[in-house]
């Protein structure tokens, strides 16, 4: 087999887990089990950089701790975006 064709196979592996990956994502958030976030500020450094995927899960309030990273609505339409419990 030559390297080209391995690369290929290789690279179409490697797109085929990323769409089961984004498919999983999606239908977890159709479902309202998981959202997806995107880090929009460094705000959240160094534990999440911009740009950084977060999936957002809900948990219970009791559950929650001081210094916990909650995903907050700032207001009716806002986007969600990540924070910091203090």
């Amino acid at each position: 087999m030559s390297a080209l064709r391995r690369i290929a196979i290789a690279l179409l592996a490697i797109l085929a887990a990323a769409g089961g990956v984004a498919a999983v994502v999606w239908a977890a958030s159709l479902a309202g089990l998981a959202q997806p976030v995107v880090v929009a500020t460094a705000s959240m450094q160094p534990t999440y950089r911009p740009g950084d995927l977060l999936l957002a899960t809900p948990v219970p309030v009791a559950e929650l701790e001081p210094g916990a990273a909650v995903v907050v609505r700032a207001g009716v339409g806002a986007p969600l975006a990540p924070a910091r419990l203090e």
